[in-house]
């Protein structure tokens, strides 16, 4: 990568100034893919017309929300604190990222005891490159997230979809970019990208028949979960399926309406691009499968990921339903679960799963001491507890949790989910209580 070869001060300024331009379109995408609270405040918004234009001085990341201290009588005094620490943030984050990747952050920082070839693969040309790049849009887009579950209590497809999208076609372009699986050898320590069947021995079952169709009826499955759709029994299943059918397709009235939302109706945008997407990834599947090979793996590898991340929380928003009596999760904490494991894999889905809770209910009781807001939004803590497994990666993963939980089998780990399902249940049942009563008081 050619920034290595920049005197330490000139590559930090790159990259900081780099970080503060992509804070400043994480602060576009949080207020105009908003779906409730869609609002003008990034500089890069066009603004009404009986409103003043903005400045290119307004326009400079960081610097630029200072100036627009301006407008704080149009959206509320201090609105522009946060979008200013976002892009200050996002710009030292990048600076640290990229020398945290470059010094072996993903395995320990054990550069100096890689063997030869590979010290220079990770330390000095692609792999170094490629989590890098990989991992900091991985970021960005929880970042994006993070703050529109905050504002919004929803998190918008339109950002999740895409970076499922680009999770699965990176890992089947470039698998070594999955996480380091690092092990002890004669001339040093290697590594190897996280495989589905870790800590195991390898396995070549996906490599048959059964491992594509696995991967094609994931995507299906997706794709269908997808789709806006009124599914009830209510009425019977036959009149169920044809009422989910017509609320697929949608199509036009045979009786009349005066109800121009009723009278108009037209087929959603999101069910014709789950569509296309149910016709080209099963045939990009296809093309990986049928020469095998890294590329395979790596897809496979990001299609469990999807399948065990998505299939979690939608578990967890079942279970919250009941315990809450109400619907406690939205549909996108299951989308964003689904982009989270296909960036990562089945097995980090699983610990942040199992760190998330933990993470939401802290920063939770934090918050309705602090502002006395009840509401909460778990999408957020889905992300802390991603960039904490991230980031502790070589400690959670090849310290801890490979010889450790995941050593024990996948029967053992079935019934860790599971009591991990109740134990979420009796929690929110919980935090029910706890809501009603301060509600009361």
């Amino acid at each position: 990568m050619f920034l290595q070869q920049l005197p330490d001060s000139v590559r930090w300024v790159l990259l900081f100034a780099t970080g503060a331009i992509l804070g400043g379109f994480s602060n576009l995408a949080i207020y105009e893919l908003s779906w409730y609270r869609r609002r003008k405040i990034s500089p890069w918004s066009k603004v009404d017309e009986d409103k003043p234009a903005r400045m290119w001085l307004d326009r400079i990341p960081i610097i630029g929300w200072w100036y627009l201290r301006r407008e704080s009588d149009q959206y509320g005094t201090g609105f522009w604190v946060r979008p200013l620490l976002i892009e200050l943030a996002t710009g030292c984050f990048l600076v640290w990222f990229y020398e945290w990747v470059f010094s072996g952050g993903m395995f320990d920082h054990q550069v100096a005891d890689l063997e030869p070839a590979q010290k220079v693969i990770v330390s000095e040309t692609s792999l170094g490159s490629l989590w890098f790049c990989y991992y900091s849009v991985f970021i960005l887009l929880l970042t994006i997230n993070t703050f529109i579950d905050f504002d919004d209590q929803t998190i918008p497809d339109w950002i999740t979809l895409p970076g499922t999208l680009f999770a699965i076609l990176v890992t089947m372009l470039f698998p070594s970019v999955r996480l380091p699986v690092v092990t002890q050898e004669l001339g040093g320590i290697h590594i190897e990208p996280l495989a589905f069947s870790d800590p195991g021995p390898p396995v070549v079952w996906h490599l048959g028949n059964y491992g594509a169709f696995i991967a094609i009826a994931i995507v299906l499955i997706w794709c269908f979960a997808l789709v806006p759709k009124i599914v009830t029994i209510r009425y019977g299943i036959v009149q169920g399926i044809r009422l989910m059918v017509a609320s697929v397709l949608r199509p036009k009235r045979r009786s009349r309406t005066t109800v121009p939302r009723i009278k108009n109706r037209r087929m959603s945008p999101l069910t014709k691009i789950s569509g296309c997407i149910a016709v080209f990834l099963p045939a990009l599947i296809v093309g990986a499968w049928l020469p095998g090979g890294e590329s395979w793996n790596g897809l496979f590898d990001s299609m469990l990921g999807l399948a065990m991340g998505g299939g979690i929380v939608w578990a967890i928003r079942i279970v919250a339903g009941y315990a809450l009596r109400v619907e406690a999760m939205g549909f996108g904490d299951v989308t964003l679960m689904c982009m989270i494991g296909a960036f990562m894999g089945w097995q980090p889905a699983l610990l942040i799963f199992a760190i998330a809770p933990f993470a939401s209910i802290l920063v939770a009781l934090v918050q309705v001491l602090v502002s006395g807001d009840n509401r909460l939004a778990f999408g957020p803590y889905l992300c802390i507890a991603a960039v904490t497994v991230l980031i502790g990666w070589n400690f959670v993963w090849n310290d801890w949790a490979a010889p450790g939980i995941f050593a024990l089998g996948g029967q053992f780990l079935l019934v860790v989910l599971l009591v991990c399902l109740v134990l979420f249940g009796l929690m929110l049942g919980g935090w029910g209580m706890i809501k009603n009563r301060y509600a009361k008081g």
